[in-house]
């Protein structure tokens, strides 16, 4: 009787969490058909739109540690062989000097996504190359250059810019673009420059409204650009050059690209960090200084398949975040696939922002600080309410 009765409660309490387990199986239904008709089970809409189903940018951020440091890192890879995503620098308030939060620059031009820009000098201006929508804005100051094509390649490389004016058969060649000029240059401003040539010593100013040039100014003091016009300016000993030009002359201007490369968006960057898989980044750079301390860092390197990564590191945050040196950083690149990569403006710029948000965190004593320029990633469909 004893064994009987051990069986009959062993069957007795299987039998009881059968009953549990199927109870709990109906109101496990109940509750997940009862969401999915409120709206709290449904997919997302911009999931079930196909064209904006995965956005060809993935975001990654690493919380690590690299040589006993502790380092968040903030990653953007872009498909850049699609067609729905383009690539492409922001002006702070579009001009070339000035300066202007990276987050305001994108919100304000509708980026999905970007970081802080390239290098640039006294009151903003660009340090190089900066071309957008197919328009050169700056000429190249002869530093790696990320670029796209009229086909929307993407690449990282040294360009050279020829500027040149012809005027009845003879050509003239320019120093620059948009570039403050030097003692003795030859250098063509245009309205993106801002409202005057802003020089103050002798210099010989040739202006130009459509394809005429209307009229010449000697002074020594800046002069005036006019809407829709352009303003050669020689100096010193390129006064001489420009001296035999004409009022009512008809004059052409030519913007030509090494190897005869088309370019629509494109910016300057600091010195190589990786290039064809190798480390080549210096222990000091011009722009950067010495690249061997642990630092907030921004770059933007090339992977196989026209795959673009644009990395920030925060840095100078003891026990959060300390930076990278440059070695370390080309480590971390090459880790990541990246073959060839360039310094972006670091330090106290860095900043990365998606969507919205600034997701990095600047360590600029006053918070996010402003910069001369940004370099925005716009994917067709964002922002949805616009």
């Amino acid at each position: 009787m004893k064994r009987r009765r051990r069986i009959f409660i062993k069957r007795n309490s299987n039998r009881f969490y059968y009953v549990i387990a199927g109870v709990a199986a109906i109101i496990f239904l109940a509750v997940a058909i009862s969401c999915f008709f409120s709206g709290k089970g449904k997919v997302p809409s911009s999931q079930n739109n196909k064209s904006n189903t995965v956005p060809p940018v993935t975001y990654k951020r690493i919380s690590t540690i690299i040589n006993k440091n502790p380092q968040i890192i903030n990653m953007l890879e872009i498909d850049s062989s699609r067609k729905d995503v383009e690539i492409r620098p922001i002006l702070s308030k579009d001009e070339v000097f000035g300066y202007e939060k990276t987050s305001s620059m994108l919100s304000r031009k509708k980026a999905y996504a970007g970081t802080n820009g390239g290098f640039y000098n006294t009151y903003g201006q660009p340090s190089g190359l900066i071309a957008i929508d197919g328009k050169l804005i700056t000429s190249g100051g002869g530093y790696p250059t990320l670029y796209t094509d009229d086909n929307g390649r993407t690449y990282l490389n040294k360009i050279k810019t020829e500027i040149s004016v012809e005027v009845e058969g003879k050509s003239l060649i320019l120093d620059s673009m948009n570039k403050t000029p030097g003692k003795n240059s030859a250098v063509i401003l245009t309205e993106d420059f801002g409202l005057t040539t802003r020089i103050s010593r002798k210099a010989l100013n040739i202006i130009i409204e459509g394809d005429t040039i209307k009229k010449i100014i000697s002074s020594k003091a800046p002069v005036t650009i006019p809407e829709k016009t352009k303003v050669i300016v020689g100096t010193g000993n390129k006064i001489a050059l420009l001296s035999g030009l004409k009022v009512g002359q008809k004059i052409n201007l030519k913007i030509l690209f090494d190897s005869g490369i088309s370019v629509k968006n494109a910016i300057e960057c600091g010195s190589w960090i990786v290039k064809n898989g190798n480390t080549v980044v210096r222990n000091y750079d011009p722009w950067i200084g010495s690249t061997r301390t642990r630092e907030p860092r921004t770059a933007v390197g090339l992977k196989p398949g026209g795959k673009v990564l644009i990395v920030t590191v925060d840095g100078r945050q003891p026990k959060k975040s300390i930076g990278f040196t440059g070695k370390e950083l080309a480590e971390f690149l090459k880790s990541s696939g990246v073959t060839d990569a360039c310094f972006l403006d670091g330090g106290g710029s860095t900043t990365m922002w998606i969507n919205g948000k600034v997701i990095s965190t600047p360590s600029y004593q006053t918070g996010e600080r402003k910069v001369g320029n940004a370099l925005g990633v716009f994917v067709n469909g964002f922002p949805k309410d616009n």
